[in-house]
Order: structure tokens, then sequence, then C-alpha cells
């Protein structure tokens, strides 16, 4: 496992063999081609363990991974069924791309839109809404997403209604896999390695 570090620390840490405890720092792993997949699980565990934090209700979790129920692909790597693959089984949930409704085809395309501009944009409604909106300045940003989908549900009509979350503009593309209970596991001896690393690095 290749381990990453919080802002303000530095240098990488490869340790090899579980449990933690007894996982040993090597310079390089005995299997070079367990290197990309040992960068790409890190991030993945990096967000799992991170993720309490932007949870709208951290008290509904329990334990140091909490359940997402859904995360949103973007940019050139989401294109990678792969990686996409190993996403959802890491996070331990469905990895989704939007799309939208093609009034010519009658069908789901591909959105072509920059989802992250679309996300700021969701943002800046949200900060202008509770700013000058009477009765709105403590609503949930949860809310307005939520107002935003039944606007565009009632735009699009009946005729897109569709399965596996279509309706709502996104489509997923990896669900958790047979392995992904393993990943509960590896949260965990990630968070250790981690400790580990931060105490190392001084």
């Amino acid at each position: 496992m290749l381990t990453p570090q919080p802002a303000g620390a530095h240098g990488v840490f490869k340790y090899e063999g579980h449990p933690a405890s007894a996982a040993k720092r090597v310079e390089a792993f005995a299997d070079v081609d367990a290197e990309a997949l040992a960068i790409l699980e890190s991030q993945m565990l990096n967000y799992r363990t991170r993720s309490h934090a932007i949870l709208t209700d951290a008290t509904a979790t329990s334990g140091p991974a909490p359940a997402l129920s859904r995360i949103y692909a973007t940019g050139g790597a989401a294109k990678n069924p792969t990686i996409c693959s190993i996403a959802a089984d890491a996070l331990g949930c469905p990895v989704s791309k939007t799309v939208d409704w093609d009034d010519k085809t009658k069908s789901w395309v591909n959105a072509t839109w920059n989802d992250c501009s679309v996300g700021v944009a969701y943002k800046a409604r949200w900060g202008w809404e509770r700013l000058t909106v009477p009765g709105k300045e403590n609503v949930p940003f949860d809310d307005l997403i939520k107002d935003i989908k039944k606007l565009r549900r009632e735009e699009i009509g009946d005729a897109a209604k569709a399965a596996d979350g279509m309706e709502d503009g996104v489509h997923n593309v990896a669900t958790p896999s047979a392995g992904a209970p393993a990943y509960e596991k590896a949260a965990q001896w990630w968070m250790e390695l981690e400790a580990r690393a931060l105490k190392e690095v001084k």
C-alpha cells in the first residue's frame, strides 16, 4: 500500500504485508506491477477515511469509514472503467456519471457539460438564494439540489423516466463487486499506516 500524506507532510511511504501492525516499510514493491494499483487504492482509501468531514449528517455513520450513497466521476479518469470499478469497491458505493436527455433521439446520452462548472453554478445559486430570498437563509444545499432535480424532471417529462437512477440525470457506471468488503478492513489498515507514516516522517 502506498500512503500519501495529509497537508504539510512530505515523502513517499510504501508498506508491504498485513495487517498494518506487521507491515514493513519498503523502498519499492516486490511486484512492480503493484505500483499503479497501490497509488489508486491509496487515493480512494484516503477519500473514504476522510469523507466523514463532508457528510451532511456525520452522526448517521459508524466507524472510521462512513458509508457513502454515491460518488460522481468526472474528468478523463472517469472514462476508465477499471478506475471506476476500483473506486466503487474501495468507497463501497456506486460510481455515477452525468447524463442528459436528448429530445431528438428520446434517450439519455453522456452529458457534454463541464461537471465542475455545473457544481460551482449550483453553489453560486445556493449562496445567492440564502442571501436574497426570504425564508431560505438556512436552506441546506441538498434541498437546493432536490429542487433543481424536480424542475428538471418536470421539464423533461415522463418520457425520460428510466432505470438505474437515470431519471435524476445520472447513470451508474460501476457498482461494488464481491471484492468490496475487503476494503472495509483495508480502510482501517490505511488509517493505521498513515499514523505510522506521520511518526516516521519526523
